[in-house]
């Protein structure tokens, strides 16, 4: 019996072996795409354009650690919103720690030396 090796050269395609099969009616409307011409327009405009967006999931959600740059409404002006927050509780934080730092601190009293156990016989 001899061996036959598939090469790019002896590779014969069978239409029944790939592709997809195709499963009940297609629920595809005409005339529901935009095209790019209309795209631009719209982004000239300022008009949102409603294409679908590619969902990004992690594997295990932790609600302590969401990357707003992901959410769907992520532009600039949520950028400019988000620095003008954190630039205001970062002017609170400091203005706490310099309350702190001016405010005087309780010092213990001072003790002394403590007593010296050691009794020399001269």
């Amino acid at each position: 019996m001899e061996r036959v090796y598939v090469t790019q050269f002896t590779y014969v395609f069978d239409k029944k072996k790939h592709g997809e099969k195709k499963f009940g009616k297609s629920l595809t409307l005409p005339d529901q795409s935009y095209s790019i011409q209309e795209m631009l327009e719209k982004f000239v405009r300022g008009i949102p354009v409603s294409t679908a967006t590619n969902g990004g999931y992690d594997d295990d959600p932790d609600m302590d650690n969401i990357d707003p740059s992901r959410m769907a409404d992520y532009d600039l002006t949520t950028l400019t919103e988000m620095q003008e927050e954190y630039s205001v509780l970062l002017k609170s934080i400091n203005e706490e720690v310099e309350k702190k730092k001016s405010e005087p601190v309780d010092e213990p009293e001072d003790i002394g030396n403590p007593p010296d156990n050691s009794t020399s016989s001269e």
